[in-house]
């Protein structure tokens, strides 16, 4: 028979996995979710200077295309770097405390 402390922390432990998942999930989705409100922005601002310059030079708009090409990346190599690596570990460690001993 386990000791109530041997089970309690079992219980602790699993818990502590499944926010670190619930935590790695958000850290995945999130970031290239910002990424798109950044290129949303970037463009936005690339046709206000479109229409208030009414010319289709590049080098004009090629500071707010750059913006949004930036935070798209940004927020898909922040998910790639940290979000997937962490939800890969905390769901393996997870996985293994579900199975019976």
């Amino acid at each position: 028979m386990d000791s109530p402390v041997k089970v309690r922390s079992a219980e602790e432990t699993r818990r502590f996995w499944e926010r670190l998942l619930l935590i790695s999930i958000g850290l995945m989705v999130v970031p290239p979710l910002i990424g798109c409100v950044g290129t949303a922005v970037g463009m936005v601002r690339a046709f206000e200077t479109l229409s208030v310059s009414g010319e289709g030079d590049p080098s004009v708009l090629a500071g707010d295309v750059s913006f949004a090409l930036i935070t798209t990346t940004c927020g898909l190599v922040f998910s790639a770097i940290v979000g997937v690596p962490m939800f890969i570990v905390s769901l393996v460690k997870f996985l293994r405390l579900q199975k019976p001993a």
